[in-house]
């Protein structure tokens, strides 16, 4: 039944039960089991439970909005993926057939506008220090905040190792289309989307022998990450966050030729930061080839 996740008829018992909660299993990318690991090692982190915080115009119906959003998420398998890793030989991801989105509903326009942002910045710290269960679908809450009549705050918290920022844009679109085809009572317009399951398929073919030797001859100079000057001794390897925050503002001009060149060649702004970090690392280093 489950012929990506490797699992003796006993393990699937367990798993699956009577097999009706349970629509698929499957193992975790590489990717995703090295997040998996960090969130195991380092249980106080919260380097991998992200959240985005919209302020949305024209939305007056709260409960329409969190009805779209749970649409969203009964046609996206991912979306109702927990983790396992007891019990089994490598951690595996369950898609659960169908799940209720937490989701609070707060109502604040009695309160003054002057206080919105402090409130907000709270409620949203106290929620980030939740943090995420991986064993239980689905990784994500909501909140949904009434700031007028027609416009409301969504705080969407969910884990990295289920959802990126790149396909955050795709489901927030989705998210749009399914709100107004309810307010407006006709039938959603939505895109096509491949299932996931089709990729760890596509990866489970790989021939990981090659891959290996690929990239061993790639690294075969490196015995270790680039080093650096410091002045203290580095901390554990494994902490996933920084010892501070610094923030840094572009301006719209920086960021609108930023985005620009990304999209000539087809990045993300995210690999576009890694690139300039590179760069910085390979100045600091005096090394022309870099490993991070």
């Amino acid at each position: 039944d489950f012929p990506l996740a490797g699992l003796s008829q006993q393990q699937v018992d367990w798993l699956v039960g009577d097999g009706r909660d349970v629509e698929d299993i499957y193992p975790l990318t590489p990717l995703q089991a090295g997040m998996v690991f960090h969130s195991l090692v380092d249980t106080d982190s919260a380097a991998y439970v992200d959240q985005f915080r919209l302020r949305l115009s024209g939305v007056s119906d709260a409960q329409a909005l969190g009805m779209a959003c749970q649409r969203v998420v009964d046609r996206t398998p991912a979306l109702r993926s927990a983790v396992v890793w007891d019990g089994v030989d490598q951690p595996l991801q369950v898609v659960h057939r169908e799940v209720a989105v937490p989701t609070r509903y707060l109502d604040w326009r009695e309160l003054p506008e002057a206080d919105w942002d402090r409130e907000l910045v709270r409620l949203a710290a106290n929620d980030l220090a939740d943090g995420m269960d991986l064993t239980g679908a689905p990784l994500l809450r909501l909140i949904i905040i009434a700031l007028t009549d027609d416009e409301v705050v969504l705080v969407w918290t969910s884990h990295h190792v289920m959802l990126d920022g790149w396909s955050q844009g795709q489901i927030f679109a989705e998210v749009r289309e399914q709100y107004a085809a309810i307010v407006h009572d006709h039938a959603p317009e939505l895109a096509t989307r491949r299932p996931f399951r089709d990729y760890l398929h596509w990866l489970d073919e790989q021939d990981r022998g090659q891959a290996e030797e690929h990239w061993r001859a790639v690294l075969s100079e490196f015995d270790a990450p680039t080093r650096l000057p410091y002045d203290r001794q580095p901390s554990e390897a494994h902490s996933a966050e920084s010892a501070e925050s610094v923030v840094v503002k572009l301006s719209t001009a920086d960021s609108q030729r930023l985005q620009s060149m990304a999209a000539r060649g087809g990045l993300t702004l995210n690999t576009m930061v890694q690139g300039a970090w590179a760069l910085l690392l390979s100045r600091y280093s005096g090394e022309r080839d870099v490993i991070f």
